[in-house]
């Protein structure tokens, strides 16, 4: 495949000629796409450029081996999420804490992110918590802050109405503050 050709499609373009053709120039072109993306991820989670480096191959060597790689819709969020994963897997097998500031005031309300502050919060406690949801915040919660779907997605894919999808992220995030600080204490 010419690379030049590769360079002006779309990412789900090259997803579906590599599907057909399992061409690795595909790979490289979204390597060459990506990369710094996944980097930029790494950097930010493992807070080491080297660590990030090797975390970054890691993360394309994983797409490699992912079993449809071009029935993925929104590369360039798959890739950021893969990434995100394989950091915070890094981060439990070390055994630190895997949360950012940004991911806990997400979590919180703006007013309330103190509850969480310093609070060793892991990914175990977090697991546990969205467990302990009710199932309809639990999946809103589950499609826009892990999936990072839009309010419009998360409405459409679950069936809910926008304003009932606004009301079940509001008592989610409020039922999550309260499980997390009993569990944090």
């Amino acid at each position: 495949m010419n690379n030049l050709r590769l360079h002006n499609l779309s990412d789900e373009q090259v997803l579906s000629i590599y599907g057909s053709t399992q061409d690795s120039a595909c790979i490289g072109e979204l390597i060459k796409r990506y990369r710094h993306l996944v980097f930029g991820v790494c950097v930010k989670y493992l807070k080491n450029k080297t660590e990030a480096e090797d975390a970054t191959n890691e993360v394309f060597e994983k797409i490699l081996f992912e079993p449809d790689l071009s029935a993925i819709n929104a590369f360039h969020a798959w890739i950021y999420v893969v990434a995100k994963n394989h950091c915070l897997g890094i981060l439990r097998k070390k055994g630190k804490s895997f949360v950012s500031e940004n991911e806990l005031r997400q979590l919180s309300e703006p007013n309330e992110y103190s509850v969480f502050e310093n609070k060793g919060l892991t990914e175990e406690n977090l697991s546990h918590a969205l467990k302990l949801l009710n199932s309809a915040q639990a999946l809103c919660v589950k499609l826009f802050y892990l999936e990072e779907k839009s309010y419009q997605e998360v409405s459409a894919m679950s069936g809910y109405s926008l304003n009932e999808v606004k009301s079940h992220l509001q008592n989610a995030r409020r039922n999550l503050k309260n499980i997390l600080s009993k569990l944090a204490s």
